[in-house]
């Protein structure tokens, strides 16, 4: 009797790792296959990736974003919010990988090069929450990309510049 209950605890437990060594291979054969095949096509399809996070903050600004930037008064911070607009956009437009990295020092550029003329012009109580929220955000990541300051920028659009 106790022989065969030895044996069904065995079994049982056999049982068991068998089912969850056949679950993890299952899943990460799963995710190798879908890593797999996204890679092949060149894409970016990570729910995190700098394109995927531009995308989203992208379609956050208002329509009129574009047509708010041409009104800012001084050249050189229009200049500059053009240029940070436009590195925004290329950003959430890409469809490629290789590209991203270049895209993302772009748009990094553009945004420190925005927000410090910003500080010293019309816009510095409306700037300094948005940065100082940027800030916070980055201290906060706990990934390779946040999109912190993608953040910033459409905070700098959607709520400094009317």
């Amino acid at each position: 009797m106790k022989k065969q209950a030895n044996k069904t605890a065995n079994f049982v437990s056999y049982a068991l790792t068998m089912i969850v060594i056949c679950g993890l291979l299952f899943t990460s054969a799963t995710a190798a296959f879908t890593d797999a095949r996204n890679s092949e096509q060149g894409t970016i399809v990570s729910e995190d990736s700098p394109t995927t996070l531009a995308r989203r903050e992208f379609s956050r600004l208002p329509s009129s974003a574009a047509e708010r930037l041409n009104g800012i008064k001084d050249a050189k911070l229009r200049t500059l919010a053009q240029r940070a607009y436009r590195a925004m956009k290329a950003l959430a437009d890409n469809q490629s990988k290789d590209k991203e990295a270049a895209l993302v020092k772009e748009f990094d550029q553009a945004y420190l090069t925005l927000f410090n003329p910003t500080q010293k012009g019309g816009y510095q109580t409306c700037t300094f929450k948005c940065k100082s929220d940027s800030q916070k955000c980055q201290g906060a990541c706990k990934k390779k990309y946040c999109g912190c300051k993608l953040a910033g920028f459409a905070c700098f659009v959607a709520e400094c510049v009317l």
